[in-house]
């Protein structure tokens, strides 16, 4: 399958999942960490414009500017006032890294959580596929 084909496969998965729970602008910025880490937008490529990602993406240039913002903050991209938004050189193992971490991290404290509360191993594993399940779902 051809890069984008995936990439209008995925987008449309996006817009189709904003009624999420998670904020819109967290589900942007997923995405666009995915389309960057998977080269769909490659190093020193300019983003499209706040107003083109908006339209784009059917959500508000407000939406579109946090997540430039915070992608920026991230290393992700670079904003040059007059020029745009344009993708870093990164080391994309390094950053998939943090970001595994950061899950396990988080996953670390939702089991302490649930050992806390009596909940031993086997039925924590179980707790977790019925998440899973529901999640695919949804």
């Amino acid at each position: 399958m051809c890069i984008l084909c995936i990439y209008d496969i995925y987008a449309r998965r996006v817009n189709k999942d904003l009624k999420k729970e998670s904020p819109i602008y967290e589900q942007m910025e997923e995405w666009l960490i995915h389309q960057i880490e998977s080269q769909a937008y490659r190093e020193g490529e300019k983003l499209p414009s706040i107003r083109a990602m908006a339209e784009q993406r059917d959500v508000s240039t407000i939406t579109v500017k946090r997540v430039y913002a915070d992608l920026a903050l991230m290393g992700y991209i670079e904003t040059i006032a007059g020029k745009g938004s344009f993708v870093c050189a990164l080391d994309v193992p390094k950053l998939k890294n943090e970001r595994k971490e950061q899950l396990v991290s988080a996953l670390q404290e939702v089991i302490c959580s649930g050992k806390l509360k009596g909940y031993k191993d086997a039925e924590l594993m179980m707790l977790f596929t019925e998440a899973l399940q529901r999640e695919e779902n949804r």
